[in-house]
């Protein structure tokens, strides 16, 4: 049917449908222009899925606070006086959003390639998936990555590295240490001395939603019968639909997860469980040439002095060549 123009009694006013719009588009307006309009369009769609997404994520963060304040009502003094802390700091760190970290460029991480070429190819991973990333218009989220290599080739300082490269905050713990299966989820309310885990800690109390967690030493991680393993938990919080909805048994409710990058080494990966080692990309890095080293001790230094402050150092060969066969801890 048509609309008559009141204002001009000859003509006949139709609605214009998708198809028949893109048409008159492709006809009357330049080029230019056309593709001006079409990309913002592509802007604008872009905009109102980001405002989708952090409504959900501010509903999903006030359900959060209000699953703690009713826990907090629950269990003796001592454990109502722990709840209530939490909450208080909960509050004070805010309870609506966490910052998602986006690098604003590739270019720290080629620079870390240049800097440590033995590691090239895990950094071209990274660059690939943060392309990918961008492309779906998601946050990033690496794979996590298995660094397997022998004792003094620079994988915790990489990841080190590699987190400051991203933007983002790292938490690093090492496996090698006493630790029981309450590390990343916490341990059962029954106990006296019950306490959070450090997923809890590092993405509802710390800044952004998605940190990098290095996990040192897996391969000499504790299997305790009397305490259990830390290495349990990880099989839930490594898949990203599972840890989209993880539980601190401590605090009595559940928190998103999804968005952490977890980031292991290992100097043998004999002893790991098949179905651990195949929630990873496993990448066997080798250790540095002869030149590489004398680069890598460079840098070493050069991370180590400039804090300092120290005016007129001068990297020059000698040094580095007595220092290149030190690995990246012992240099800085």
């Amino acid at each position: 049917m048509s609309e008559r123009d009141s204002t001009s009694p000859d003509f006949e006013r139709y609605p214009l449908y998708r198809d028949e719009y893109s048409q008159a588009m492709n006809i009357l307006v330049p080029t230019a222009i056309t593709e001006t309009l079409v990309e913002d369009r592509r802007r604008r769609f872009k905009e109102e899925e980001a405002a989708k997404d952090e409504l959900a994520t501010a509903e999903k963060a006030k359900e959060i606070a209000l699953a703690l304040l009713k826990s907090v009502g629950k269990g003796d003094s001592d454990d109502k006086a722990r709840m209530d802390k939490i909450y208080q700091e909960l509050l004070q760190r805010g309870t609506a959003l966490r910052d998602i970290a986006r690098p604003k460029s590739l270019t720290p991480l080629q620079i870390l390639a240049q800097k440590q070429p033995h590691m090239k190819e895990v950094v071209n991973f990274v660059i690939a998936q943060i392309n990918l990333a961008q492309r779906s218009h998601k946050p990033v989220r690496l794979q996590p990555m298995l660094l397997v290599g022998e004792v003094g080739v620079g994988k915790t300082h990489f990841a080190q590295a590699l987190a400051q490269a991203l933007a983002t905050t790292i938490h690093i713990l090492a496996l090698n240490n006493d630790l029981t299966s309450s590390t990343f989820l916490g341990s059962d309310r029954k106990w006296g001395n019950s306490q959070h885990g450090m997923m809890f800690e590092t993405v509802v109390l710390g800044q952004h939603a998605n940190p990098k967690v290095v996990l040192d030493e897996l391969d000499k991680c504790p299997r305790t019968l009397s305490y259990g393993s830390p290495v349990t938990s990880l099989y839930s919080v490594l898949e990203p639909l599972s840890a989209k909805c993880v539980r601190d048994i401590s605090l009595l409710f559940e928190f998103d997860a999804s968005q952490v990058s977890w980031i292991e080494t290992a100097n043998n990966v004999i002893g790991l469980d098949p179905p651990l080692r195949s929630r990873f990309r496993e990448f066997h890095i080798m250790p540095p040439s002869a030149s590489e080293c004398l680069m890598l001790a460079g840098e070493g230094m050069r991370a180590a002095i400039e804090p300092v402050g120290i005016k007129g150092f001068k990297l020059d060969v000698s040094l580095r060549r007595h220092l290149a066969h030190l690995p990246a801890r012992q240099i800085s």
